[in-house]
């Protein structure tokens, strides 16, 4: 079983249809093309991925669908990921002394998407100076952020 039909699984649960015990057999079909469609597009453009499921299993569907069940899918991964980082992850010691010095490495570019959309993307490093005899800042237990924005 995917991620993605782990995730539609989970949230079937909540759906007022599923909870009235009608249409079954109709969601289990309605929820394998919301998979494939979700599959599709995380592969081609939101339109493409619309005509491709309604050339391949004669489902209609729009690109604003497509978009609204692809992004409901990836916040639900996020959160899956978030939620399993926090529960394998060792609670910080109180014991740790921050670093004295970080060196951050703020960075940004812009990137042509289809359609000649553009976004702007911004990565910001940081990490713990490591004390060196060179003038030239070195670091070590580096993070990174990376978000996108429409430009």
């Amino acid at each position: 079983m995917s991620a993605v039909q782990r995730l539609f699984k989970r949230a079937r649960g909540k759906s007022p249809l599923k909870q009235a015990g009608s249409l079954n057999v109709r969601m289990s079909h309605f929820s394998l093309a919301k998979n494939n469609l979700v599959h599709l597009a995380c592969f081609m453009p939101f339109d493409k991925a619309a005509q491709m499921m309604e050339e391949i299993v004669s489902v209609q569907t729009n690109e604003e669908t497509v978009r609204r069940l692809t992004e409901q899918v990836g916040s639900w991964m996020e959160a899956s990921q978030i939620a399993e980082i926090e529960a394998t992850s060792e609670p910080e010691s109180e014991d740790e002394k921050p670093p004295e010095r970080c060196v951050v490495s703020p960075d940004g570019a812009m990137i042509s998407l289809v359609h000649k959309q553009w976004v702007e993307t911004r990565t910001v490093a940081i990490g713990e100076r490591r004390r060196s005899s060179t003038p030239k800042a070195n670091a070590r237990s580096m993070s990174a952020i990376f978000r996108i924005f429409r430009a």
